[in-house]
């Protein structure tokens, strides 16, 4: 009977033990690692054993990380997050680390209309990413973007081109022309079919801008909810009698990291407010643009900073 009471505390412990660990809390995987070795005839367990050696190592690469945040060392700090995971696929608290650090970076490149390096960075995010959906639709649009660049610069190009080709002897050219031109239905329907393209190209763009500002909103937003989870998360981990004393200076430093990490999330709040008001403004000149009809007059749609708040505003104009 003793026997088995030992055996089953031991597995109350180990079970406890092994969900904190495949969730990343080390700190409180540790503690009942160390509480199975209390069990007697369980006091040289080579599981247990094992387990605190690999958490010891987790939990240093952990406080590394954080400290190489706070120094600026961004990439650094990912390297040793990915070293955690490496060892420990299942955690779910590292991974989030990686998807808020790589997808900060991408969104800093994004802004910057640096779509190429904004790519790179959501295809890193991508594998530790809970909702990967929003990142692959981050990464759409920065492939619409770098298109688009793209066509305009061959476009730019081509008018040189066709200066360095056109040495032709235009006096012939004029002989040969005969007297009367009329358009052929061919070049009518092409014609027709620029004047289209030409109005279709604005409302993919801006649609482009709708669903981007959207993304970055959802993923600022996203961001903050989840630094103040951790913050909560870890308060009651290290202060679990509600004290407002926490014991140790390691855990004490986990909590000032992640307590550091949300104020400074928090301080994007104006970013997120900002972007809503792009997907709005964006809305409203797909509307306009699909509900006008094409007019003799000339008319114009633009996107402009708004001089009254943080945003954009849309201004129709015509003659």
């Amino acid at each position: 009977m003793h026997w088995k009471l030992a055996d089953d505390e031991y597995d109350r412990y180990k079970k406890r033990a092994d969900a904190f660990f495949d969730r990343g809390d080390y700190l409180n995987a540790l503690r009942q690692y160390r509480n199975c070795l209390e069990v007697p005839t369980y006091e040289n367990d080579p599981y247990a054993k094992g387990r605190i050696a690999l958490v010891e190592k987790l939990v240093k690469l952990r406080e590394e990380a954080h400290k190489a945040l706070n120094a600026g060392k961004g990439e650094e700090a990912a390297g040793l997050f990915e070293q955690i995971v490496m060892e420990n696929p299942k955690d779910s608290i590292t991974k989030v680390n990686l998807t808020d650090y790589w997808t900060g970076e991408a969104t800093r490149y994004y802004e910057q209309q640096n779509y190429e390096e904004a790519k790179v960075r959501y295809q890193k995010a991508l594998p530790y990413a809970t909702k990967p959906a929003l990142i692959q639709l981050q990464i759409q649009n920065s492939e619409a973007f770098i298109k688009l660049k793209a066509d305009q610069n061959r476009k730019a190009e081509e008018p040189s081109k066709k200066a360095a080709t056109g040495s032709q002897d235009t006096s012939s050219v004029a002989r040969s022309k005969p007297n009367n031109l009329i358009d052929s239905p061919e070049k009518t329907k092409s014609a027709n079919a620029a004047t289209r393209n030409h109005r279709l190209g604005p409302k993919l763009l801006v649609g482009a801008v709708g669903l981007g500002a959207g993304a970055y909103a959802y993923s600022l937003n996203k961001q903050y909810q989840t630094k103040l989870d951790e913050v909560n998360r870890i308060g009651k981990m290290t202060d679990p009698d509600g004290d407002h004393i926490i014991m140790t200076a390691g855990e004490y430093d986990q909590w000032q990291t992640a307590y550091n990490e949300a104020k400074d999330s928090k301080r994007n709040r104006s970013k997120f407010v900002a972007s809503l008001g792009v997907v709005g403004v964006a809305a409203l000149t797909e509307v306009l643009l699909l509900a006008i009809p094409k007019s003799r007059k000339s008319t114009r749609i633009s996107i402009e900073s708004s001089t009254q708040s943080l945003g954009l505003g849309v201004r129709y104009t015509f003659k």
